[in-house]
């Protein structure tokens, strides 16, 4: 597969993703919880994500960070965990 630079450069369709906060609701994730908080306890979940995407099409993934900072975290007392969370994300998504 060519590099994203040069299939941009050709013009070619680049497809990413959809609606990670979408799929963990259909998933189960209740109000007032972390999105991020399944980066360590639901791993499982987000990687099965990553490849329905993948699936359908998408050229790139992106990671379950959306709220992944410190400032985001405190309010859920996971601030002390940023630097795991947002590396789970990570790993998860390189399904």
């Amino acid at each position: 597969m060519r590099e994203l630079r040069e299939r941009l450069a050709a013009g070619d369709l680049i497809v990413g993703d959809g609606a990670w906060g979408t799929m963990l609701i259909a998933r189960g994730l209740r109000p007032g919880v972390a999105p991020e908080s399944w980066n360590l306890d639901r791993a499982g979940d987000l990687e099965a994500i990553a490849a329905l995407y993948v699936e359908a099409g998408a050229d790139f993934i992106t990671t379950n960070t959306f709220g992944g900072s410190p400032v985001r975290l405190r309010a859920y007392g996971l601030d002390d965990r940023t630097e795991a969370i947002n590396r789970a994300a990570v790993e998860a998504a390189r399904c």
